[in-house]
Order: structure tokens, then C-alpha cells, then sequence
């Protein structure tokens, strides 16, 4: 049997425009909107547009994407193998054939089984980032570093903040195969509040910071579950 689900940019963090969402089983199989990529793999998102989907295949142990359009002039060879351990997500291939790259994400997880570290580590830079957890299960900090190759201390720093959290069951679990909606996905209830701060060390561009604080409202539907769908 195959259904559609619609997720909207209203309130959903990372999403920048309406998303689709064809199943079949109750398995995602297709997904119509998102970001063009653009090289390095995996790491600056391009801009959101609708002309774009993802693929979705399934395999013991393994979950293939692959990023496609019929966009004119635009060649996208974008795709990711995650590769799964005990049923969670262990390591995440990026490859992007426009630039010869392959990036390898690790994912580490602790007692409780929930995500712990990622760190991604290339001929450039090693990226780590650290989540936090409160007593209900729900992510309250990420803290993002990037230190460049054969350097001591990390260029950009990003500390990113979950807040306002209800007591209503997270629609969105499913969802945790797209970065994009990657944070939305790992909690037990739903964040309404967002605050981000990025450092940039000084001698790289000349060092400097900014900040970031976003608020929702979060719907219901009528059933009184949180409804991201408009």
C-alpha cells in the first residue's frame, strides 16, 4: 500500500519548504523536497527547491539514498549508504561523484541508546559533535566543532540549544535518515524553541560570531497530537 505524507516549513527546524513523504508498507520510500547539494558532500546544503526527491531503498542491515532532479543543466550525483548496527544508525557514507568525495559519518552511542557523538574525519577537517539529554529523554544541547587538518584547536565552534519542550508524543522519530530533520527526530516530545550561537576562531576570517533564536507555535491536530503538516 502506498500513501503520502506532507511536512510543512512552518514549524519543523532544518526544513526551508514544504516536504513530501511517499509510503509504501509503512516504510519511507520517496521523499519530493530539499536541498540541492553542493560539494563538499554532505556538509553546506544548497538551496531548497521542490524539483528536487530522494530514493529510498532498503536492504538487511542497510538503507540506500540517492538525491535525483529533472532540473535542466543540473547534475546531481548525490548519495548516502547508511549502514545500520542492532537496528540504529552506525556509520553514514556520503559520495558525491562532481568532486571524487566520499565522507564517512560515525555515529556513537551511549547506555541509554541514545546518540552521543557523530564525527566525521576527511583529508580537511574532523567535525565532532557532542548531544545532550535530559531525564526524559529529550535533546537539550549539540555542540559542533571543526578543526581543520593539523590543527590543535577547532575553527568554528557551534552551540545549539532545544527548548519549551511539551509533554505530547514526537510525530517525527521516523524521520531521523535526513539531516536536515535529524534533531527533530531524536526526542521523546517536541522542542518549541531553538537558540543557536557560531564562533569562528580568531585568525579565521578575522574571528567573529553570530547568534540565532527561533520560537514556534506548535499545532494540533484534532486529535490533540502535534501536527507538522501546515
Amino acid at each position: 500500500m502506498v500513501t503520502d505524507a506532507r511536512l510543512s516549513n512552518t514549524s519543523i527546524m532544518g526544513i526551508t519548504g514544504d516536504a513530501h513523504f511517499t509510503y509504501e508498507n509503512g516504510r519511507i520510500i520517496r521523499r519530493t523536497g530539499g536541498h540541492l547539494p553542493l560539494p563538499p558532500a554532505g556538509v553546506v546544503p544548497g538551496p531548497y527547491t521542490k524539483e528536487i526527491y530522494d530514493v529510498v531503498q532498503y536492504h538487511p542491515d542497510k538503507i540506500f539514498m540517492e538525491t535525483r532532479t529533472e532540473l535542466a543543466g543540473y547534475n546531481i550525483a548525490s548519495k548516502r549508504e547508511l549502514l545500520l548496527e542492532n537496528g540504529r544508525l552506525k556509520k553514514k557514507i556520503y559520495t558525491d561523484n562532481r568532486d571524487n568525495r566520499k565522507d564517512t559519518v560515525m555515529y556513537l552511542y551511549d547506555n541509554n541508546n541514545r546518540i552521543q557523538r557523530r564525527e566525521m574525519r576527511n583529508a580537511y577537517e574532523t567535525f565532532i559533535q557532542v548531544f545532550s539529554f535530559d531525564g526524559n529523554g529529550n535533546l537539550q544541547s549539540v555542540r559542533s566543532t571543526s578543526t581543520p587538518a593539523g590543527a590543535g584547536d577547532p575553527s568554528v565552534i557551534i552551540e545549539e540549544t532545544f527548548q519549551n519542550y511539551d509533554n505530547r508524543p514526537n510525530p517525527l522519530k521516523g524521520y531521523w535518515m535526513w539531516d536536515d530533520m535529524y534533531y527533530r527526530s531524536l526526542s521523546v516530545n517536541n522542542f518549541a524553541k531553538y537558540n543557536m550561537r557560531k564562533t569562528i576562531a580568531n585568525g579565521t576570517l578575522g574571528g567573529n560570531s553570530e547568534a540565532r533564536e527561533t520560537v514556534w507555535q506548535l499545532r494540533l491536530d484534532a486529535k490533540g497530537n502535534v501536527d507538522f503538516s501546515n
